[in-house]
Parts: structure tokens; C-alpha cells; sequence
């Protein structure tokens, strides 16, 4: 009877709090060693989407090309606030019926008879010479043009989320302060052939300035654009399309900046000024690094420190207050960027490329092909 009674006694314990301490330990110490791997597997994801995101806007310029023997141009005016190429691939990003309506509203515009079939939504390389697109529309005020984002019956449709150019691991917003759809992703406009400061309206881009895929019109009636023959470097040495990371005037918090990225293109914030392209297109050089950062408190960046130092600069540097690193490519990815090559394939470029490789692969003629691992 007493073995008994003792049996159920021993029987009915529960855990003591020390064991439960223990037990709770144990399970904190697993979380804590499986919760950087569940992150870097989440991010493995997200990055491999943001890829092929990247593959199909390159193959999207492809089949660009394919079909009017030239890519379409960065932007189509010297305004950085008009259309940009992102708008000329959407039929080939499953987003033909918003193609449609942004094509429409260019319908019977041109005041050119000879050409009347000719819109700027579809300006090639080979119709270089168009009617001025800031009298497209004439007689109006230039908000009045087709072209622009601010132009009333454009503003609906650029306003709108496309999944197809939103990388999932950037923080950016969605949309800018005025509701116009963000974009993960901006053509290479090449190296900075003429220096930055020395940048405005109509001196920089020019087509004599430019040596990447993507340009920036830097004419009313001279359309800039490229083909496979202007690649000499090689389609595979040379980057096409790229991502963008924080930088100065651009950051998860601040989306009211002319260089805040759109897929309509440029920003409405800007005008004709060449250094607010950064909103569609951006440089790859020694001045412009992936992932862009400069020490906190120093104005103009050191090329050869900026792709190892972390804090965001203090100030802007060149025209307006604008930075280098918002022209510049990066991402949110730890460690570089993904880029659209030339040839359709997408390539994670680390932050630390040495700074003439990075420049050699941001220019398509410059007879100094550079070649990734």
C-alpha cells in the first residue's frame, strides 16, 4: 500500500522552474542560430525574383529590337520629366492594355502630315529628326504635352503599381508624393564622359556624350537612341539595366526627390536639368559606385574609398544640390547590385568591383571590354 501511494506521488510531479528555464534556454539559443538562416533564405528569394524581374526587362528590350531594329531611347526630350523606355517595353511585360492607353493619347498630336503615324511612344533611332516634342500638342503649355508625366490624361495610368519593376527587398515606397508608380530599376545611361558639374539643359546627355544602352534626349527634335551595332564592347561587357538602392535624395523616408524612381520615367519634381535623370537613368563610373556612401560630415566622395564606407553623406555635391550617388546604381541586397547585361543575362556585381572594371562595363565604345567572373 505504501508502494503504491508513493508511485502515484512521483507520478504526478511536474516540471520544476529551473527545468522550465532550461527548456526555454534551449529553445531561444535555436531560434537565435535559425533566425539568420530563415533571413538569408528569405533574401536568397527575393533576390533570385528581383532577377528574374531584371530577365524579363532585358529580354523585353530585346524583343524591342527585334521588332524596330533599335532600343527605344532613355528619355525622349531634354525635360526630365517625360517618358522614358520603361513605357516603350510594356507590351512585352504582359502590360499591353496600359500601353494602349498611353499610345492613344498621342493620337493625331503630331502636327507633321508627312509623319502623322509617328509618336513620340514609339521615336526609334531610325527617325532621328521628329517635330519638336515641346510643341507636339501645339498650341499649349508644355504640361499640355503628351510626353510629360504631368500631363493630365497621363497621370492615371502613371499612376499605377506595376509588380514588373518593383524589386521585393527594396524598402522605397511604392509610389511618390504624387502617387506616380515607383520603380526598382533604371537603364544605364554609360560613364561620365563629360564631367558632372559641367552638366544642363541641352550640353549633357548628348548623343556624343553618352556610351551606354539607355540615353537621355538631349534634344526637342533629335531623337538618341542605340542599336545592337553601337554595342562594341560586347553585349555581355557592357550593363543595360540596373537596380537602385538608398542614397542621398533618395531613401525609404523621402520620396519627393526629381531622381526618386518611376517606370513612367522622369520625375515631375525635375525639368531641364540632365542631373534629374536619376529618376530612369543613371551612370556607372568611378565617381557613380554601386551602393554609393561618402563619411558623414564630407561634401564631394573619394573614388577610391566610396565602395567600402557605409554612412549616407552629409550634403549634396554638383548642380542643385544633387548627389552622386543619386545617379548612381545599388540596391538592397547586401553586398553590390543585379544588372541586365547586353546579352540578357543578370549578373550580381559586388560593391567592392574595382572602380575601372565598374566604368569599363558602364560604356559600350570605349575599346576597354571588361569581363565578369
Amino acid at each position: 500500500m505504501l508502494i503504491s501511494r508513493f508511485s502515484r506521488s512521483e507520478s504526478s510531479r511536474g516540471f520544476t522552474l529551473v527545468e522550465l528555464l532550461v527548456v526555454i534556454a534551449i529553445i531561444g539559443v535555436l531560434v537565435a542560430l535559425l533566425l539568420p538562416a530563415v533571413q538569408a533564405a528569405r533574401e536568397a528569394a527575393r533576390r533570385s525574383d528581383c532577377g528574374n524581374k531584371l530577365k524579363q526587362i532585358g529580354l523585353a528590350l530585346h524583343e524591342f529590337h527585334d521588332t524596330y531594329n533599335s532600343f527605344p531611347p532613355g528619355m525622349v526630350d531634354d525635360d526630365t520629366n517625360c517618358m522614358g523606355w520603361a513605357v516603350a517595353i510594356l507590351p512585352y511585360l504582359e502590360q499591353k492594355p496600359l500601353y494602349e492607353q498611353l499610345s492613344a493619347i498621342f493620337a493625331a498630336k503630331n502636327p507633321n502630315t508627312a509623319i502623322t503615324t509617328l509618336k513620340p511612344i514609339m521615336l526609334l533611332k531610325t527617325d532621328p529628326v521628329h517635330p519638336n516634342v515641346d510643341r507636339w500638342a501645339a498650341p499649349g503649355a508644355q504640361n499640355d504635352q503628351p510626353w510629360r508625366i504631368n500631363h493630365a490624361p497621363n497621370q492615371p495610368l502613371a499612376r499605377t503599381s506595376l509588380s514588373a519593376f518593383l524589386c521585393p527587398s527594396s524598402a522605397l515606397l511604392k509610389f511618390d508624393n504624387n502617387n506616380f508608380g515607383a520603380s526598382s530599376y533604371v537603364g544605364n545611361m554609360g560613364n561620365e564622359v563629360q564631367p558632372f558639374t559641367g552638366w544642363a539643359c541641352g550640353n549633357n546627355p548628348r548623343n556624343t556624350l553618352q556610351n551606354g544602352y539607355l540615353l537621355h534626349d538631349g534634344n526637342n527634335t533629335r531623337t538618341l537612341a542605340t542599336d545592337m551595332a553601337a554595342i562594341l564592347d560586347g553585349t555581355s561587357n557592357t550593363l543595360m539595366v540596373g537596380e537602385i538602392g538608398l542614397s542621398y535624395g533618395v531613401q525609404p523616408t523621402m520620396n519627393n526627390g526629381a531622381n526618386f524612381p518611376l517606370w513612367f520615367g522622369g520625375n515631375n519634381q525635375g525639368g531641364c536639368r540632365a542631373y534629374f535623370m536619376g529618376s530612369h537613368l543613371r551612370c556607372a563610373d568611378v565617381r557613380f559606385p554601386i551602393n554609393f556612401r561618402i563619411p558623414s560630415g564630407v561634401r564631394s566622395g573619394n573614388p577610391n574609398t566610396a565602395a567600402v564606407v557605409t554612412s549616407l553623406p552629409a550634403a549634396g555635391t554638383g548642380p542643385a544640390g544633387v548627389h552622386y550617388s543619386d545617379l548612381s546604381f545599388g540596391s538592397y541586397h547586401p553586398g553590390g547590385a543585379q544588372f541586365a547585361m547586353g546579352d540578357g543575362a543578370v549578373k550580381f556585381i559586388p560593391q567592392t568591383i574595382h572602380l575601372l572594371t565598374y566604368r569599363a562595363l558602364g560604356g559600350r565604345n570605349e575599346g576597354t571590354p571588361a569581363q565578369l567572373p
